[in-house]
């Protein structure tokens, strides 16, 4: 292989509601300073107002797209009887699809919840997805916390890795009839939202691969598995592996300056957790929001 020759662009994926613009523009921004060479983020929004934002912004690489000019007939048959984020999940797999199908010069592309903030090149997660046809992320539980897993499933769909092959299109075209027949927020039958019917890809698709690297998809859900500690001007879990991705699940910011950083008690965030990672993340979302009021200054953030 030629080491010389440009690298492929990387593109991402998001849908985005208004409660998540802030949280989109700043793991853009983190990056864009991250990633030099250059990427694409293909957005579907979830209103005008988020389309508006995006069109004065005009940030490189940002390609947004409104939902109406997105939908179909199938999705429009289904939204009425879901609320927002899970009507969200079902638009996701068929606005991937969507990306592929109507960008040949995507090779690849990675979906990315908007609450997901890199601290780190993501640089082994694409080397993986060159490797395979389909990446998905485990949740990595603890030990005290695998009871979630039969309920939440074995992967975050709030991370998926696909290349733009016949494979990895007919996963996305069978996880998309299924978020059609059924997406919502509470388990029922071995499912919950789009969630678990990722655990069916391994078995039902060729080409599937779980993300090998720890320091990817960081979470309140796993990160009392680990120490992070600063090295370098660096965060490192446990003392071995760099953090490159955190999601920030339930986080939600507040008046003043503060943040909750989750509601739900069973997560454990540390005092050390809330400096090196929680921390740079509030300041971060808090120029986002700066930025947007520049060009909307009418914009409230909706939680």
């Amino acid at each position: 292989m030629d080491t010389n020759s440009p690298r492929p662009v990387r593109h991402y994926v998001s849908v985005c509601s208004q409660a998540y613009v802030a949280h989109l523009l700043a793991q853009q921004s983190a990056l864009r300073a991250l990633e030099p060479a250059g990427g694409g983020c293909h957005v579907l929004c979830m209103d005008s107002v988020i389309l508006g934002i995006l069109n004065k912004l005009a940030l490189p690489g940002v390609r947004p797209t409104l939902v109406d000019d997105f939908e179909d007939a199938p999705l429009l048959a289904c939204k009425a009887g879901r609320t927002q984020a899970e009507y969200c999940w079902t638009a996701k797999p068929r606005f991937l699809l969507h990306v592929l199908a109507q960008n040949p010069d995507v090779a690849e592309a990675v979906y990315l919840d908007a609450d997901l903030f890199p601290f780190a090149d993501l640089d082994p997660l694409w080397a993986q997805l060159a490797e395979a046809e389909v990446l998905l992320f485990p949740h990595r539980f603890p030990e005290r916390l695998m009871y979630l897993e039969p309920i939440a499933g074995r992967y975050n769909a709030g991370m998926v890795g696909v290349r733009n092959t016949s494979a990895a299109r007919e996963a996305l075209a069978w996880w998309a009839e299924r978020c059609l027949e059924w997406c919502f927020y509470q388990p029922e039958d071995g499912k919950l939202g789009d969630q678990k019917y990722l655990e069916h890809f391994p078995e039902r698709f060729s080409g599937v691969a779980d993300c090998q690297d720890e320091g990817i998809d960081v979470a309140p859900w796993n990160i009392d598995r680990y120490a992070p500690v600063e090295r370098g001007g660096a965060v490192w879990l446990a003392g071995r592996v760099p953090l490159r991705l955190y999601h920030f699940h339930q986080y939600t910011l507040l008046g003043g300056g503060g943040y909750r950083a989750v509601s739900d008690p069973v997560y454990t965030i540390t005092p050390e957790v809330r400096r090196l990672i929680y921390g740079p993340f509030t300041a971060a979302l808090t120029s986002a929001l700066a930025l947007i009021r520049e060009v909307a200054p009418e914009f409230t953030q909706v939680s």
